[in-house]
């Protein structure tokens, strides 16, 4: 089921994200035949997947660690809070992350995508793949999230594999049929997206509270942040 919420998050989340990494895809060289649009535009979102997933296995760890030192609850209570508020501002937060606070670490970066653009080789769609990857995105940000909760290399990397995953048919469909999706289409995917992230962002903080309910706030363990009792 944890696995399936962050599939979700990425593949409502996509309706977002092509605001985002859209432009880019469309960027993308164009290919001599149908077989080879195809091909290039999976190696690109393959590339993606592939960041995604080392990023998550990072956070993972890093979660790991706060919920070993006894912080299960707050971190928990505070990842809650971050998903509410990505879902709640999420245009706020882009601007927040991309323009302030990201936006100058990775301007180079940027400017490294833009030098594979005129290539078609195979190796330069994944490589603009796996840098789009690392481009700042709200709803990004908000599967990591599912990943720093997990606490693990290997569970972090499973959740953002399962977001990747999430956000491939949209992004695909987008890089095949750019004007398949009408205006109307991704407003709806939106407001479905906040939804589902508000939901998320309240069982995270009822977890975080510890309240004795069976399966959706148990009584989590100080140290290791696993349920005491499931019954």
């Amino acid at each position: 089921m944890e696995f399936v919420s962050t599939f979700l998050i990425g593949f409502l989340g996509s309706f977002h994200c092509i605001g985002m990494c859209g432009p880019i895809v469309l960027a993308l060289p164009s290919s001599d035949s149908k077989t080879s649009l195809i091909v290039s535009r999976l190696i690109y979102n393959f590339g993606r997947i592939v960041t995604y997933a080392f990023l998550g296995g990072i956070l993972g760890v890093l979660g790991g660690k706060i919920i070993l030192s006894g912080y299960q609850e707050i971190l928990s209570i505070f990842l809650g809070v971050v998903l509410i508020a990505f879902a709640v501002f999420p245009y706020l937060l882009d601007k927040v992350f991309s323009k302030g606070i990201i936006e100058p670490l990775i301007s180079p970066l940027k400017n490294f995508v833009s030098t594979f653009l005129a290539s078609k080789s195979k190796v330069a769609f994944f490589l603009i793949g796996i840098l789009n990857g690392y481009l700042p995105c709200g709803l990004v940000y908000a599967g990591l999230v599912k990943s720093v909760h997990s606490g693990t290399l290997v569970y972090g990397s499973l959740h953002m594999l399962a977001f990747g995953l999430g956000t491939l048919p949209l992004m695909f469909a987008w890089g095949i049929l750019s004007n398949f999706l009408t205006l109307k289409a991704r407003r709806i995917g939106n407001y479905i997206a906040q939804f589902w992230l508000i939901v998320l962002g309240v069982i995270f903080i009822l977890r975080g509270l510890s309240l004795g309910i069976p399966y959706i706030s148990p009584i989590l363990d100080s140290v290791l942040g696993v349920p005491q009792c499931c019954h």
